[in-house]
């Protein structure tokens, strides 16, 4: 299903400009809207798995820039 394929492509792409580069080209709202989408698109579409989908995990890699 092509509109899961960009939701899933998006929601990576923002998920790394938030973590690795500490930016962000979607608001938090736009960032869940989008999100929730894509679980409504899953429950519907079962037979259409992604294991890349940002559904299926917590956070992301977190860049060396950030202060420990």
């Amino acid at each position: 299903m092509e509109r899961m394929r960009e939701l899933v492509d998006l929601l990576n792409k923002a998920s790394e400009e938030y973590y690795a580069k500490d930016e962000s080209f979607l608001s938090d709202y736009e960032y869940d809207a989008l999100f929730r989408e894509l679980e409504e698109v899953e429950k519907r579409h079962p037979d259409l798995d992604d294991p890349d989908s940002p559904t299926k995990r917590v956070g992301g890699m977190i860049s060396d820039a950030f202060e420990k």
